[in-house]
C-alpha cells in the first residue's frame, strides 16, 4: 500500500472533519459541538506527517479513535459531516494497520522494515573508525574477517559488487577478499 493513498485519505478526512465541525457547530449554535474531534484530527494529521515512526503510529491510533467516535456520532445522528470525515481518517488507519500486519508476516516489504546493515556497511563503518584512530588495525582486521566469512542476510547484487570493488580501490579490502565476496554474490 502506497504511503500516498493513506496520506490522501487522512488529509481528506481531516478536511471533512473540520468542515463538518464548522457546519455542525453552526447548526447547533456551538452549544453542543464536541471539540475532541477537532483536537484528535489535528493531533492525528500532525503525527502522521512526521518522519518518526512512533509518532506516525500514535497519529494512526488517534485516527482510529476518531473513527470510532465517528461511527457513534453517525449512529446517533450527531455531527454527521464530522462523522464521515472521522470515518475516512479511520480507513487510513485501518489500511496502515493491514500494511503493518502484512509486513510483519513477510508478505510485503515496507519503508518501515528494519534496515539491517550489510557486511559491506559494517566494513565501511569500521574502516572509518580505523581512520579516526578509534580502533586498531588488528581490531579492524578481525571485524573484516568476520564480515567476509558471514553470510549476508540481504544477499548481494551487481550494485553490491560494485560497492565492494570501491573498497578494493580504497585499499580497505584486498583483491583476495574481494574475490571471496564476488564468488558469494555470483553464486546466488
Amino acid at each position: 500500500m502506497k504511503k500516498t493513498v493513506k496520506n490522501i485519505l487522512t488529509t481528506i478526512g481531516f478536511i471533512v472533519v473540520f468542515v463538518g465541525w464548522i457546519i455542525d457547530g453552526m447548526k447547533v449554535m456551538l452549544s453542543t459541538t464536541d471539540y475532541s474531534s477537532g483536537i484528535l484530527a489535528v493531533l492525528s494529521i500532525a503525527f502522521i506527517f512526521t518522519d518518526k515512526k512512533i509518532l506516525q503510529n500514535i497519529g494512526y491510533g488517534f485516527s482510529a479513535l476518531l473513527g470510532a467516535y465517528g461511527i457513534i456520532w453517525l449512529i446517533y445522528e450527531v455531527n454527521v459531516v464530522t462523522s464521515i470525515g472521522a470515518i475516512v481518517m479511520a480507513v487510513s488507519a485501518i489500511l496502515y494497520m493491514f500494511e503493518i500486519i502484512l509486513a510483519f508476516f513477510g508478505f510485503i516489504k515496507t519503508e518501515y522494515a528494519d534496515k539491517q546493515p550489510t557486511n559491506y556497511d559494517n566494513i565501511v563503518e569500521y574502516s572509518e573508525l580505523l581512520k579516526a584512530g578509534i580502533i586498531t588495525e588488528e581490531e579492524f582486521n578481525k571485524v573484516k574477517a568476520e564480515a567476509l566469512n558471514k553470510k549476508d542476510s540481504k544477499g548481494g547484487s551487481i550494485d553490491e559488487l560494485k560497492k565492494w570493488k570501491k573498497l578494493v580501490d580504497q585499499k580497505i579490502v584486498s583483491e583476495e577478499e574481494y574475490k571471496v565476496v564476488k564468488d558469494k554474490i555470483l553464486k546466488k
